[in-house]
């Protein structure tokens, strides 16, 4: 005698009750979808967080070295200013933990009750700080 299976794939589920109204798939996948810079500062995440791991595998290595094996290289302006581009808090503090991780340990409990706006300037300065050492 076999024994069947209570937890089959085959079942079908539930799509919601009778009162709903059906499912638009083009309004559902709208809904899934990140925006083009929610895609990439979930991507720049991802790879921020490899950071630790790769720099205990390469330690004559630089983070510049770092960014340049993942596709990421640094944008020096001719007269300085920004791109435009804005992140958001938890980037910004990502990319302070990827470049200073001692600092980023001292500073882990302020950066998070700082506006992203101080986050920002933070990380500004550390970055002028390392260019001027």
């Amino acid at each position: 005698m076999t024994r069947q299976r209570n937890n089959s794939v085959e079942k079908k589920m539930s799509s919601g009750g009778s009162d709903l109204p059906p499912l638009d798939m083009k309004q559902f996948i709208k809904m899934a979808s990140e925006t083009p810079q929610e895609e990439f500062e979930m991507d720049l995440k991802q790879i921020l967080s490899e950071y630790p791991t790769w720099q205990k595998n390469n330690p004559n290595k630089t983070y510049d070295d770092f960014l340049e094996e993942n596709g990421i290289r640094r944008v020096e302006l001719k007269n300085g200013g920004g791109l435009g581009l804005k992140f958001s808090k938890d980037t910004l503090i990502d990319f302070i933990k990827g470049e200073f991780p001692r600092d980023y340990i001292r500073l882990e409990k302020r950066l998070k009750v700082m506006s992203p706006e101080d986050v920002e300037q933070q990380l500004d300065y550390l970055r002028e700080t390392k260019r001027n050492n």
